[in-house]
């Protein structure tokens, strides 16, 4: 049995889904020798995706790590300030102030009310923003002559994108730059799942084409997700439009000719492996935690670890897809299966499920189907409890969580 102080956690993430445990997780790092963290890079939303584009493709999602690690850094008013973001517009004078504000920003020391939580900080952290700013639109306007859109964009994106840009799109790099400049504990380590840039594409049993994952968050529809598409373009115009015109088994048979899953980074193959549990987090399943699951290699990585494998359940219903919990356990089988070619021990790969205990579900909380799911596998350990946030149904309480992980990790 480890010691509670030198437990290594390995947990696939997304942005929200786990904020509340990470932020118990940063207060008790003594309990943790290492804690890493996966997430990939698909979100292609908002200001995210006009970066993605804005990189010419070239570029993973900035969004999910951004707020993990805000979520993991011990600054209050550095999160506050990277969570800050410029205005929505309604008017042509309205663009026109806010990139005169901009300008005044960048050369002027002028600070607009909407960014004031930056006046909260150190002035040598906020003339090092102000630096990286001028390298985010210098890079574009300079050398791409590129018209960009800030209307919504949030600091801590224009940031992160700055460290792309001084890191020459190296990720890995930049997502460390962005940790060590939000001070995170240097046992925390984030990395992305694959080092291969990929966009997503979904379609729903009923046929209606999701062209990208900013479509696959927002669905909330009477229908069911029938399946996600990693590809390495953007899916186009023309592939919408010729989609739009043929039935439902010639939209599969040419999504599946676009798929290309990609290969595991290689720096999490030794975190996987050595892992003294390995934890599947909540949040967004088809956007952000199955597609790391299907990463070419990784089922092979968790299999060779006898660690415990735990999924934290959800806490509300998603689509019709998950409306219970067996929904999640037979996804997560089915996607870790796509990993591989080899055939897998279902036992391998999940040994222990959290679940809020039934006393607190509210109207839209995720059934637990526990008789159907230890019928299916019995070999599971179902740990109930109350795992909903006190202010929040819909989230996790991040203190009790943590304290289920760590028991399961020790007791192992």
């Amino acid at each position: 049995m480890k010691n509670k102080s030198n437990l290594d956690i390995v947990i696939f993430a997304g942005g929200r889904g786990n904020k509340n445990l990470f932020f118990e997780m940063k207060k008790q790092m003594k309990k943790i020798n290492q804690l890493s963290v996966i997430i990939n890079g698909l979100d292609d939303g908002a200001s995210t995706g006009e970066i993605r584009r804005l990189f010419h493709y070239k570029a993973h999602g900035i969004s999910d790590f951004l707020k993990a690690i805000l979520s993991l850094s011990p600054n209050q008013k550095l999160i506050n300030a990277m969570e800050a973001r410029f205005p929505m517009v309604n008017s042509f004078e309205e663009r026109l102030l806010l990139y005169r504000n901009l300008h005044k920003m960048l050369y002027k020391n002028f600070l607009p009310k909407y960014l004031s939580s930056l006046s909260e900080l150190p002035e040598k952290t906020k003339k090092t923003i102000i630096k990286k700013f001028i390298i985010f639109f210098d890079y574009f306007y300079q050398n791409r002559d590129e018209i960009i859109d800030i209307e919504d964009f949030k600091i801590g994106n224009i940031l992160f994108g700055a460290m792309l840009v001084e890191n020459h799109l190296d990720f890995n790099k930049a997502i460390n730059s962005f940790s060590k400049f939000c001070n995170l504990n240097k046992n925390i380590r984030i990395y992305e799942n694959t080092n291969s840039v990929r966009y997503l594409s979904g379609l729903l049993k009923n046929g209606t084409l999701l062209p990208n994952e900013a479509s696959v968050v927002l669905t909330r529809t009477t229908d069911s997700i029938k399946d996600i598409y990693q590809m390495t373009n953007p899916i186009t115009m023309n592939q919408i439009r010729k989609l739009s015109s043929i039935e439902i088994d010639d939209k599969i048979d040419f999504l599946k000719s676009l798929r290309n899953i990609p290969t595991y980074n290689q720096d999490i193959k030794e975190k996987i492996l050595n892992g003294d549990i390995i934890v599947y987090g909540s949040g967004t399943p088809y956007s952000s935690i199955l597609p790391s699951l299907e990463t070419k290699g990784v089922a092979d990585l968790i299999i060779k670890n006898k660690a415990p494998k735990v999924m934290i359940a959800n806490l509300k219903k998603e689509t019709n897809n998950f409306l219970s919990v067996s929904d999640l356990v037979n996804d997560l089988y089915k996607y870790l299966n796509r990993s591989t070619s080899k055939r897998l021990n279902k036992k391998d790969l999940l040994t222990h499920l959290i679940v809020n205990d039934s006393t607190y579900e509210e109207s839209n909380s995720i059934t637990l189907d526990e008789e159907k799911i230890l019928n299916q596998c019995p070999w599971l350990t179902i740990i109930k409890g109350n795992f909903s946030d006190p202010l929040n149904s819909y989230s996790h309480n991040g203190k009790n969580v943590l304290k289920a992980l760590l028991k399961i990790a020790n007791n192992n």
